[in-house]
C-alpha cells in the first residue's frame, strides 16, 4: 500500500466518522488541519484575530453541516471549501463595517455644524414666523387654525 493510498483511505474514514456524528473524527479533523486553514484565513485576511475566528468557524460550520457531506468525500477538501466561504463572509464583514464607518463619520456633526444650528435655532425662537406666514401656508380651501380662533 502506498502512502497516498494509505492517505486517501484515512481521510474518507475520516469523513465517514465525522458524518456519523463521531466527536473523535472532528477532534482529529481539527488536529489535522486546523493548523492549515487558520494559514489560509491569515494570509487571505492578513489578521491573526480574524484567521483565528475564520478557523473556529469552519470547524464549528463542519459539525454543524456534516450531514451534507459524503463520507467517500474528502474531509479536507470540504473543510478548505468552508474555510473558502468564512473568509469570503470575514472580508464582507469588513467592508459593511468600513461602509458604516464612512457614513458614521459623514453624519458626526462638526463644531461649526454645531454652531450653525444653534444660530439659526436662536433666531427662529428670538423671531417667531409672523401671522401673515402662517395663514398663508395652509390651503386656500380651508381656513388656517388663526383664522379659525380669530372668529371664534
Amino acid at each position: 500500500m502506498s502512502r497516498t493510498d494509505w492517505a486517501d483511505s484515512s481521510i474518507t474514514e475520516l469523513s465517514a466518522r465525522l458524518v456519523d456524528g463521531d466527536h473523535d473524527g472532528l477532534a482529529e479533523c481539527y488536529h489535522r488541519w486546523s493548523g492549515l486553514i487558520y494559514t489560509l484565513a491569515l494570509r487571505s485576511l492578513g489578521s491573526p484575530v480574524d484567521a483565528d475566528d475564520v478557523t473556529s468557524q469552519v470547524f464549528i460550520s463542519a459539525w454543524t453541516g456534516r450531514l451534507r457531506l459524503t463520507p467517500s468525500e474528502s474531509a479536507l477538501a470540504w473543510l478548505i471549501g468552508i474555510a473558502r466561504h468564512r473568509i469570503a463572509d470575514k472580508w464582507a464583514e469588513r467592508s459593511r463595517a468600513t461602509k458604516i464607518e464612512g457614513v458614521a463619520a459623514a453624519m458626526t456633526p462638526t463644531q461649526q455644524d454645531s454652531q450653525e444650528e444653534r444660530i439659526v435655532l436662536e433666531n427662529c425662537v428670538e423671531t417667531p414666523p409672523s401671522h401673515d406666514v402662517l395663514s398663508s401656508s395652509w390651503p386656500s380651501t380651508t381656513t388656517s387654525p388663526t383664522k379659525r380662533f380669530q372668529s371664534d
